[in-house]
């Protein structure tokens, strides 16, 4: 929060493509992770509002703000600062677009805010969360109204080849398959491999599909057929309609064997200062992302970093503010195996999936960054953390959030304040629906995380826990 403010509004609008908010199951549950800012209550004169959609349920936020005031003595009192203000949010709708058009949501946060130094914070900004800001008169964090949604993969690939990162070959931006075609016959592509058509707003990997170029594709017709969509519940007509909106980006896909997918974290400043907050491994599963371990692997950690910087100082040049990750790829060096080659491939800004538990680990154990070595220290020993987006079973759909609370604390799991261990349950509403949770693991080893993150997964799934059998919704049909 800026020194000049004194009251936060946190919207954790998902603005992200058409496919991606219609496919990525649970997608408007990442709501509920980003709670720890609510440790701004142990200043008195701060306000923090949170809005959330009517479908977040209160057992998290509650446990959250119980937590941090234990750990930082916060009194009762400054808590009647925190504020939800939750609206109707209607399928295919941002939660900004939904707070615009709720008179009474307007009313009553004018009312919240009124005579105070307020400003908006946003999980990722669009068209949606600018027109809330303007509609509210108030400043916001992270990237300007001109330059929202400037993290696409056009973008992010000009940026790599301005400053020299290593990037996989591309051919531009395509529209319709047509052009792509023409492109083909004139001989524009390689002869062999594999080219990626990557859309430009699309995450996750809902905006994927690959064309083998082992024929001759004498039609466009025997082209379209060739080309396959990494989803299989997207269908091509849909992936070439938004091909015709937000363009495709052409690139060689990477045969190399692909060691890991690290990223980095950057938090560029009003000024236009650029520092790296960390590095992650991601853990990724056929595109889909699964989790994190920080910090990054050794071997290739300090690269990662620089590269990051050098790329976020010209994204704050181009004034991209806020919080901006880059996404890497690691593959054995083609000339030497026991070498390695960095490729840059995403930009985001975003408050992606590495944001809430490295904030959350910094927020819990107040532990320090060493920026030389990318590593956080508490007490004088290194401290790591593993982050966990699918800790699933379909026994989630039996139990309340609560009861998956007090188990993973009977159980000894929880975060412990006195030794900067344990599991933090991070995303919780979703487990009736789409029977998974979240939890970040923080320790001072890898193994001992991954540890915890394992028995959090026996304790869900194991036969003979207490079963809330009255008042279970039905459950929802999610397309997988």
């Amino acid at each position: 929060m800026p020194r000049a403010w004194d009251t936060l509004i946190y919207v954790p609008s998902i603005a992200l493509g058409p496919l991606t908010r219609r496919y990525l199951i649970g997608l408007d549950y990442f709501q509920e992770r980003n709670y720890y800012f609510a440790r701004a209550l142990g200043d008195q004169k701060k306000q923090i509002v949170f809005v959330l959609s009517e479908e977040i349920q209160d057992d998290l936020l509650h446990a959250h703000v119980e937590l941090l005031r234990r750990i930082f003595s916060i009194p009762a009192d400054p808590v009647t600062n925190l504020h939800v203000l939750k609206v109707e949010q209607r399928p295919g709708v941002s939660l900004s677009a939904a707070l615009l058009g709720d008179a009474a949501g307007i009313s009553k946060l004018r009312s919240l805010i009124h005579g105070r130094n307020s400003g908006l914070d946003f999980w990722t900004i669009g068209p949606d969360e600018i027109a809330l800001a303007n509609a509210l008169s108030l400043p916001h964090i992270g990237m300007p109204a001109k330059l929202a949604g400037a993290d696409g993969k056009a973008d992010a690939k000009r940026i790599f080849k301005q400053v020299g990162a290593r990037t996989p070959q591309d051919f531009g931006v395509f529209f319709d398959i047509k052009s792509i075609w023409r492109h083909l016959k004139a001989n524009g592509f390689p002869s062999a491999g594999t080219l990626l058509l990557k859309l430009n707003h699309e995450e996750g990997g809902n905006g994927i599909a690959r064309l083998r170029l082992d024929a001759g594709f004498e039609t466009r017709e025997s082209l379209r057929t060739a080309i396959t969509v990494d989803k299989p519940y997207i269908d091509f007509s849909e992936f070439e309609e938004e091909m015709s909106a937000q363009g495709a980006l052409v690139e060689i896909f990477l045969a190399d064997d692909i060691i890991a997918s690290p990223s980095a974290k950057m938090w560029i400043d009003e000024d236009g200062n650029v520092s790296c907050l960390a590095t992650h491994d991601q853990i990724l599963r056929d595109s889909m992302y699964l989790g994190c371990r920080f910090p990054a692997d050794s071997s290739y950690r300090k690269q990662v970093r620089q590269t990051a910087l050098v790329i976020g100082r010209e994204c704050a040049q181009e004034g991209w503010r806020g919080i901006v990750s880059v996404d890497f790829l690691v593959t054995s060096s083609p000339d030497d195996a026991r070498e390695t080659e960095l490729w840059a491939i995403e930009i985001n800004a975003r408050k992606c999936a590495t944001t809430h538990p490295y904030f959350w680990t910094r927020t819990l154990t107040g532990a320090a960054l060493d920026a030389e070595n990318d590593m956080l220290h508490v007490d004088g020993r290194p401290l790591v953390y593993q982050s966990a987006e699918y800790v699933a079973s379909p026994l989630l759909a039996e139990i309340s959030g609560e009861s998956v609370l007090r188990m993973i604390e009977d159980a000894g799991l929880g975060y412990d304040p006195q030794s900067k261990e344990g599991v933090l349950v991070h995303m919780l509403s979703c487990a009736r629906a789409h029977r998974k949770i979240g939890v970040t693991a923080i320790s001072a080893h890898h193994h001992t995380a991954d540890g915890y993150i394992r028995a959090v997964q026996r304790l869900i799934t194991a036969p003979g826990h207490v079963v809330e059998s009255n008042s279970i919704p039905p459950i929802c049909e999610a397309r997988t």
